[in-house]
């Protein structure tokens, strides 16, 4: 699983997540029955890491169901997921409150051992750069291309 592409906007209600993930099945065999599950939630200082993070008895809800990829070939997924502007908990950078998203997904199937992995989601910097919260004002914003870094 590969987050290729994240683009985020804020509306009033919610801040929107559209992201495109890409599957590679690097199996001698075609991979069936695949399921995807995922949220986006919230990186602060309020709880320990690993309750924010996506372990394998982590409750995802369901996205899709994916039918076949077949031996050697690739997928594209693309999707939208809402977080709630009532459901942020910020952070605080500076007088300024921040938001540092967490993408969760799992896959799995009859064919495909569960694999569940987590990204730090943030707005791109320069060219390998860190990642930049995405600040929390009290305007609409559309932000653009972000990015998502894989949490080990």
């Amino acid at each position: 699983m590969i987050v290729e592409q994240i683009r985020a906007s804020r509306s009033m209600m919610a801040i929107t997540f559209n992201w495109r993930l890409r599957l590679t099945n690097n199996t001698a065999a075609a991979i069936e029955g695949l399921q995807l599950s995922g949220d986006i939630a919230c990186a602060h200082g309020q709880v320990p890491t690993e309750q924010q993070l996506a372990g394998e008895a982590t409750t995802l809800p369901h996205l899709r169901q994916i039918p076949a990829v077949p031996a050697g070939d690739s997928v594209e997924l693309k999707g939208e997921m809402r977080l709630p502007v009532a459901n942020i908990t910020s952070i605080s950078q500076g007088s300024a409150p921040v938001l540092v998203p967490l993408l969760r997904l799992r896959i799995g199937g009859p064919s495909l051992d569960q694999q569940t992995r987590n990204w730090v989601v943030g707005l791109q910097g320069e060219a390998g750069g860190r990642l930049r919260p995405f600040p929390l004002g009290d305007r609409l914003q559309a932000f653009g291309a972000a990015g998502a870094r894989l949490l080990a």
